[in-house]
């Protein structure tokens, strides 16, 4: 899963250990680009009880029921479109009996201000980049009950959830500075001229968006989830017990 190139932010190798220092546990992050998982353990002066595995989140090299909790942080909506169902059903097999599972995450939702939807429409554009470029179709940023209702179709069943503000305030230029590199660059490799000349449409009017509004906090959905695999499978078995009494009667 890649990080997202927008912000709200956390340095690479923060959230995981954060987590750490939270909960007091072994904590291993994954991520399937080399050189941000690199960076981040690079970054952490003190990485006992934290490891981190390059890998694919629809193929986790973990064992089946070997985690206590799964927290995916501004990850989701990266998660390749075709990939969706396969992620959640991993973690869904690796968390044990009545794990948890953590999603803070961008959404759609009413944007007081264009600066609020500044968030939205850079990932948006981002996203266009990779379909038009590497033929790429991220999940996106969804409605929060699009969100909820995907990982309880995989055999989750939601706790809570609740919208948070979260990021930083910045001015247009200080934005722009930070914003770009992985959507402007690749427009000049799409070959469809309307396509490109679409996605240059949208990256002006962020431009003009954040030098007239600047960067602020905006809202994203946090909520938490319990595993059901043990309890699926107890009502299969009761099914089917129900169903062999039914034929020896």
């Amino acid at each position: 899963m890649r990080a997202s190139n927008a912000r709200p932010r956390l340095r690479r190798g923060r959230s995981a250990k954060l987590l750490r220092e939270v909960c007091r546990s072994y904590v291993v992050g994954v991520n399937v680009d080399f050189e941000k998982l690199r960076s981040g353990r690079d970054a952490l002066s003190d990485s006992g009880s934290l490891d981190f595995i390059c890998a694919d989140a629809a193929y986790l090299p973990l064992r089946d029921s070997s985690i206590n909790s799964v927290t995916a942080v501004l990850t989701l909506h990266e998660v390749d479109e075709a990939a969706i169902d396969r992620v959640l059903e991993e973690v869904c097999r690796v968390l044990r009996s009545n794990g948890d599972f953590l999603i803070i995450d961008k959404v759609l939702t009413t944007f007081e201000s264009p600066a609020e939807e500044l968030a939205v429409m850079t990932e948006f554009a981002y996203h266009k980049a990779l379909e038009h470029v590497h033929g790429v179709r991220a999940w996106g940023v969804r409605e929060v009950d699009e969100v909820i209702e995907k990982v309880i179709s995989k055999n989750f069943r939601a706790v809570s959830r609740e919208l948070v503000v979260a990021g930083e305030w910045m001015t247009g230029e200080e934005f722009l500075a930070s914003w770009g590199k992985d959507t402007v660059k690749p427009t000049q490799k799409i070959r469809s001229e309307a396509k490109r000349r679409e996605l240059q449409e949208l990256i002006r009017k962020i431009k003009d968006t954040a030098r007239k509004h600047g960067y602020v906090p905006v809202k994203v959905l946090v909520a938490y989830f319990k595993n059901l695999k043990d309890l699926q499978a107890k009502y299969i078995c009761f099914l089917y017990n129900k169903k062999l009494e039914s034929i020896n009667q």
